[in-house]
């Protein structure tokens, strides 16, 4: 969902802003750039619900608390139906003070109240909420391998006021599909990368990486084209001569350094609500507990999309030196863990399910939406929509494409509705005509780069 009111528009962009969607573009005439983009047609693959939960699971990164959807009450209607002997879906809605919905933890582990396992902890939005007895309670949470055992003091109904460090956290939810109101409940603390035994940290950091580095990849940086050495704020330089670019994706666990991530963040440095995610955040997924594809352990994590470069021909340990000991910056990463007969499995989320699910795409998502100008268009300012494109070898750059608002490109010069930008080496480029009409800042694509925007478009295997 995008804002259209101008007056409420600033610089510092929200989730509601980053829209994921499929486009379906005209195909455009022939201007500068000279060489001809072949725009990409792709059946709408999300439903309304599938939007929604996209949104949901941006909310939740933000505040670690899963905001129930919000349903329009109607007394009125109620009122002449229930006249007439008649209910509704809303009459129909449980109501208290004492109804709770659960943080999305590890579905392996287990909730107890006052010592005793839940029969089931219900995630917003996803299944009715449990109705639990009035006073004070002890909530624990513990699975295996982790170390501790996580608690809380929950007051039943929650206190409006408390400063105590051992109380559970709890959020309002307002109206759902299920109640008219109900709470969800979190701990202080969550699990983490710092909560599992040595082993088990080094077990899970390697099947991190062994899937970061299924995307590892390299191509060829032709004479001409402008690369940076994994700085952003670095000047681009210009190849003198065609070298070898690598492409890996680092893990970043190490707390002992100052944490700076770029683009999309939540928190200062790396964090989320105070806790560092470079010892992983557990994030609040929709339908973790319901569905059997997101069971597990849902996570941001950092990584640190990192390039070298060296000549062709040239041996490995002749690559430039500033690229080889320069590791890229940081960034939020989502994944999806599951413990399967003592072993870590890692994978990212199914595309469409959120901005953080692909490495390779995170920093241009975080480039464009940094920007106003990237996100509105015209002068009555209309909302832009993006989507995020990679083929498999991810080393030849994120796609973005902007679909331009049919107004806007009825009323503007601009023949093209649909605009392309590249992020190629570090640098984002303008690939058609549109995108450089609206972005003359950018410099634009040389063939290299406009045949790479292609191989995307025609290879594409991830959309963000």
């Amino acid at each position: 969902m995008h804002n259209t009111n101008p007056s409420h528009r600033n610089d510092d962009f929200t989730e509601d802003e980053i829209e994921i969607s499929d486009l379906t573009a005209k195909k455009p005439e022939k201007e500068h750039p000279s060489s001809p983009i072949q725009h990409f047609s792709l059946k709408p693959r999300y439903s309304l619900r599938q939007r929604r939960k996209q949104l949901l699971i941006t909310s939740g990164i933000i505040i670690l608390t899963l905001i129930g959807l919000l349903s329009s009450l109607a007394p009125v209607r109620n009122l002449v139906l229930s006249g007439l002997g008649l209910t509704t879906p809303e009459a129909r809605r449980l109501t208290g003070d004492d109804l709770f919905y659960f943080q999305a933890l590890p579905s392996w582990g287990t909730f107890k109240l006052d010592g005793k396992p839940l029969t089931r902890n219900p995630i917003a939005s996803t299944q009715p909420p449990l109705r639990l007895p009035r006073g004070q309670h002890t909530l624990e949470w513990s699975a295996k391998p982790f170390k501790a055992t996580i608690s809380c003091q929950l007051s039943v109904p929650p206190l409006s006021n408390t400063n105590s460090q051992q109380a559970c956290i709890t959020h309002a939810l307002g109206a759902n599909d299920f109640a008219e109101n109900a709470f969800s409940v979190s701990f202080p603390v969550t699990p983490s990368l710092t909560m599992l035994p040595p082993e088990q940290q080094q077990a899970l950091i390697g099947s991190i990486q062994q899937l970061f580095d299924i995307q590892k990849s390299s191509t060829i940086l032709e004479p001409g084209e402008l690369y940076t050495y994994n700085r952003a704020t670095m000047p681009a330089q210009t190849a003198d001569q065609p070298m070898n670019a690598h492409l890996r994706f680092l893990l970043d666990t190490d707390t002992t350094k100052p944490a700076q991530c770029n683009g999309l963040n939540f928190g200062s440095g790396c964090s989320i609500a105070g806790h560092d995610c470079r010892q992983f955040c557990t994030l609040n997924w929709p339908d973790a507990s319901t569905q059997p594809t997101t069971y597990g352990w849902h996570i941001a994590a950092i990584m640190r999309p990192t390039w070298t470069f060296d000549p062709i021909g040239a041996k490995a340990d002749t690559r430039q030196q500033s690229a080889s000991n320069t590791q890229g910056e940081q960034h939020f990463v989502a994944l999806h863990i599951t413990l399967k007969q003592n072993k870590w499995q890692v994978a990212f989320h199914p595309q469409g399910a959120s901005s953080f699910d692909d490495p390779n795409c995170v920093p241009t998502i975080g480039s464009i939406m940094a920007r106003s100008s990237y996100r509105y268009v015209g002068k009555t300012q209309q909302p832009i929509t993006w989507a995020f494109l990679s083929a498999a070898n991810r080393s030849i750059g994120c796609l973005a494409a902007a679909q331009l608002p049919n107004d806007t490109a009825q009323a503007s010069p601009l023949r093209e509705p649909t605009a392309y930008v590249i992020q190629r080496f570090g640098v984002l480029l303008a690939v058609n005509s549109a995108a450089h009409q609206l972005w003359p800042d950018l410099p634009v694509a040389n063939k290299a780069a406009q045949d790479a925007a292609q191989e995307i478009i025609t290879h594409t295997v991830f959309i963000s």
